[in-house]
């Protein structure tokens, strides 16, 4: 947990809080809004995460029901300069996580610096940075997996030339591969929702403990108050 501070702006010692002339109110009041704050960023992550990979989720929703619009009901077969628009799509995907993957590299290197100083209070960066550069690495590959799924890329991460039409059997591959991963994206995300919904449980409960306490000190008060009369 981060430092409270005195009110006089001082830090507290090893993050022990110092009441000092704080009344225990503003204390609790001070250390529930540093531990809102912590679930209230925590969360924001979590669903930006979650909006982001539904992009991908969404891009795919889109080629599956593009193919689905194309396909020559005679043959099964698909031509492939009908998915040209998608196809720029993908290709905007794909440089996006490249941009990723360079971000990614950098917050790495940056990380190894603050390894490298050995400082205490560098813990808290570095953990806030390794998460960042996590996740860039993670989109990235979903991005590439996605890509490949449609046939924009190879499984080097070169993008398709030469390819005109799917054949039957191409095209069936290339709806079960699409499905597949749309399945995998889902499950990711669901596991996502799981966790801003654990995080906003945390935050009810801290708001209700904090109510709870409130209420006890207003009771103790109360009492005290009438023993001195």
């Amino acid at each position: 947990m981060p430092e409270l501070e005195r009110l006089d702006g001082s830090a507290a010692v090893d993050g022990t809080p110092i009441v000092g002339d704080h009344s225990l109110q503003k204390m609790i009041h001070m250390m529930l809004v540093e531990k809102l704050d912590q679930v209230d960023e925590k969360a924001r992550v979590e669903v930006d995460i979650l909006l982001d990979r539904q992009k991908r989720v969404e891009f795919l929703n889109k080629y599956e029901r593009e193919v689905n619009s194309v396909i020559d009901n005679k043959t099964g077969t698909v031509e492939r300069e009908k998915l040209n628009d998608l196809i720029e799509e993908g290709l905007e995907l794909k440089a996006d996580a490249d941009i990723r993957r360079e971000n990614a590299a950098k917050l790495r290197d940056e990380i190894e610096e603050l390894k490298a100083d050995d400082e205490e209070g560098n813990k808290a960066e570095i953990a806030k940075k390794t998460k960042e550069a996590e996740w860039l690495e993670q989109s990235a590959e979903e991005a590439y997996t996605v890509l490949q799924a449609c046939d924009i890329i190879d499984k080097e991460g070169n993008v398709v030339d030469g390819l005109t039409t799917y054949i039957e059997t191409a095209t069936t591959r290339l709806m079960e591969n699409i499905r597949s991963y749309k399945k995998m994206l889902q499950t990711r995300n669901n596991t996502q929702s799981q966790m801003v919904q654990r995080l906003n449980n945390e935050r009810n409960e801290a708001l209700m403990l904090a109510k709870d306490i409130q209420k006890t000190i207003h009771e103790i008060m109360k009492r005290m108050a009438s023993n001195i009369r």
